[in-house]
């Protein structure tokens, strides 16, 4: 159960991250612009949308693929096994279609519907997440 919450967890702060990036190019764009930060509309819920699929696609593929970790997974201890090491255009698509599929519908609850606790973007790209808790205790 403790695994789960810290996989939870994990994700919320990865979705934490993306909103303060989002924020910082909003904040950029209007200085850019020479608007006012008080006198910038609120844009509409589908550009909105828009951009957090397109902020959350670049942020799990760039993370993930230079570093096999997000933020949230760095400060809960975890790491993506099972990503090519050997050719760059494999590691890419790997991380490629890990990251589509984390835009399935409902497809963070897949957690809950297996028993060895594999998401659908890990079964998916052949990758898995674990624990590198145990890995630091040995050392």
């Amino acid at each position: 159960m403790i695994y789960l919450i810290r996989r939870f967890a994990s994700a919320y702060i990865d979705a934490i991250v993306v909103m303060f990036l989002i924020l910082i190019y909003q904040i950029l764009t209007a200085v850019f612009k020479g608007e006012a930060l008080y006198n910038i509309d609120s844009p509409s819920a589908d550009y909105w949308l828009v951009l957090q699929l397109i902020f959350l696609f670049i942020y799990y593929l760039t993370s993930e693929f230079f570093f096999n970790r997000t933020i949230g997974k760095m400060i809960f201890k975890f790491r993506i096994t099972g990503l090519e090491k050997s050719l760059k255009a494999k590691l890419l698509k790997q991380v490629l279609l890990r990251t589509i599929s984390r835009f399935i519908p409902l497809e963070p609850f897949s957690i809950l519907l297996d028993e060895r606790r594999i998401m659908w973007h890990d079964k998916i790209s052949k990758t898995m997440v674990v624990d590198t808790r145990n890995d630091e205790k040995s050392v």
